[in-house]
């Protein structure tokens, strides 16, 4: 079954110059297609990926040029975001404004670290994690727009931090 949705899904790649919102909800694969963060896609400006509870891993969103907008929610088998969310590029998420991850009761980690590599997230103006219980090891890189930051509902370790990922930007020292 899982490989039928995901066959189905791969087939369904639209129009890469003219796609500017994306939607994938309760997809029952395991992996959503390579396509969903190709950056070819570079008039896409709002994703949002929700209850697809079987997927273990995200695409490469940061490699989407025009990307402002983001959610990530119910997508309950991830454990680990790392380097795949930013296909491994230094310029990742050079346009995202919005990043709201929610309802990822296995989510345990968030590294956006790559040898030592500048800030993944230099324009994000409002982080929201919300309902992320098993969450405890973040490590961003600085995140010198941020404006808004609402975690709620995440283990202890998560508030403290994102607080020395700010305090990293003014060169301060926790």
């Amino acid at each position: 079954m899982d490989t039928l949705e995901e066959e189905v899904l791969n087939e369904l790649k639209p129009n890469s110059d003219t796609l500017k919102t994306l939607s994938v909800v309760s997809y029952g694969g395991t992996q959503i297609s390579n396509w969903v963060g190709d950056r070819s896609f570079h008039e896409l400006v709002d994703v949002s990926i929700r209850g697809c509870k079987k997927c273990t891993s995200l695409p490469p969103f940061g490699l989407l040029p025009s990307l402002k907008r983001l959610q990530i929610e119910g997508m309950d088998e991830v454990k680990i975001i790392g380097l795949e969310l930013t296909g491994n590029d230094v310029n990742a998420f050079r346009s995202l404004e919005v990043l709201r991850f929610e309802d990822m009761s296995g989510w345990e980690g968030w590294s956006t670290k790559n040898e030592g590599s500048a800030a993944v997230f230099t324009c994000l103006k409002e982080l929201y994690v919300k309902n992320c219980p098993k969450l405890i090891n973040v490590s961003l890189q600085a995140l010198p727009s941020l404006k808004v930051l609402e975690i709620n509902t995440c283990g202890d370790g998560v508030l403290k931090s994102v607080v020395q990922g700010l305090h990293m930007r003014c060169g301060e020292e926790l």
